[in-house]
């Protein structure tokens, strides 16, 4: 893993060349906020779907039936939730709905956008799948807790309508419909004829291969866009922070440790995406229910912008042997 870090940190590069692009290209070229939206829906519904499409169709079929890594990384992403809604919901006196944005925010990293992108330039190839299952069962999961608790909170009928939300999110997520794809596609050997086959799969490595420079500097962009436009940050963020950027990669590590057996990469993929900073999709539930719009913008800032910290710093230790991949084996 030694040749990780030549390979990782200058991705984050792209991030810095979009942080200039958003607080000095910005004066010479007027652009608006929604202009940006092409840039992410290029992303979200082609350049990532594209790589997972691609990597997942020619994985081997056991890999993608890992349950017990499946179990043990969405458990500690909902480790992570519960203790953030503990905190905001006893120790804050925060309402069920906002607890719910606040816990969101603490536990959802940016695994789709940012993460999948990262963890194939990091490991190559074999990052694709553990990243990929780590982004649909967390989404999964996250679109449907959120939506209930905010239901919840608004009684009956917030509840069957945040729950109809929740089917559809889930059900027309780009990623998950792209690992479902890939899936199929691995599983019963489907493939186009001749040339058609070549010409369908060089188009989806050239989107797969634009998936992380443009994800990454999209980051940039938002991090400058977004700097002078916050209000002052609240206790809570700093909580958040400490539990996203900190807290959960080292619940992953004890959990998947428990549950023992996997291979080092797939607990390198694991540790990586736990450090990720708060998903945009978090801001977009806010909007939808129209609570902690404000905490959930000045999280994803915080969380995004000290991650250019945080993350080349895991990957350094990780590199050097120094986060154990096994906490038994330290006592062994």
């Amino acid at each position: 893993m030694n040749n990780t870090i030549a390979l990782a940190i200058p991705l984050f590069a792209f991030i810095l060349i979009g942080v200039v692009a958003g607080m000095v290209g910005g004066r010479w070229v007027q652009t608006e906020r929604r202009e940006l939206v092409w840039l992410n829906i290029f992303v979200v519904y082609f350049a990532i779907p594209a790589l997972i499409f691609r990597l997942i169709a020619r994985a081997p079929v056991e890999q993608l039936a890992n349950w017990g890594f499946i179990a043990g990384t969405t458990l500690s992403t909902y480790i992570v939730f519960v203790l953030m809604f503990i905190v905001a919901t006893i120790i804050g006196g925060v309402r069920t709905g906002p607890a719910s944005l606040q816990a969101a925010s603490a536990s959802y990293g940016n695994v789709g956008y940012m993460g999948v992108p990262l963890a194939i330039a990091v490991f190559g190839e074999a990052g694709a799948i553990p990243a990929t299952l780590i982004v649909s069962f967390d989404s999964a999961l996250m679109f449907v807790a959120v939506p209930v608790l905010v239901g919840l909170s608004r009684g009956e009928d917030g509840l069957g309508a945040s729950l109809a939300g929740a089917g559809r999110a889930v059900a027309l997520n780009p990623l998950i419909i792209a690992l479902v794809a890939g899936t199929i596609a691995a599983t019963t050997d489907i493939s186009l004829p001749g040339a058609l086959g070549e010409v369908a799969d060089q188009t989806l490595a050239h989107l797969g291969a634009a998936a992380a420079p443009t994800a990454l500097f999209g980051i940039g962009i938002t991090i400058a866009r977004q700097f002078g436009t916050r209000s002052p940050i609240k206790w809570e963020v700093t909580v958040i922070t400490l539990l996203k950027l900190v807290i959960h990669p080292l619940v992953v590590i004890v959990v998947l440790t428990l549950l023992g057996g996997f291979d080092p990469l797939w607990v390198a993929v694991a540790i990586l995406l736990a450090a990720l900073p708060t998903a945009a999709n978090v801001y977009v539930m806010a909007l939808q229910f129209d609570t902690y719009t404000e905490g959930t913008s000045n999280a994803i800032l915080v969380t995004t912008t000290l991650s250019l910290f945080t993350l080349p710093l895991v990957m350094i230790l990780m590199a050097e042997g120094q986060i154990p991949f096994d906490l038994f084996a330290m006592f062994r």
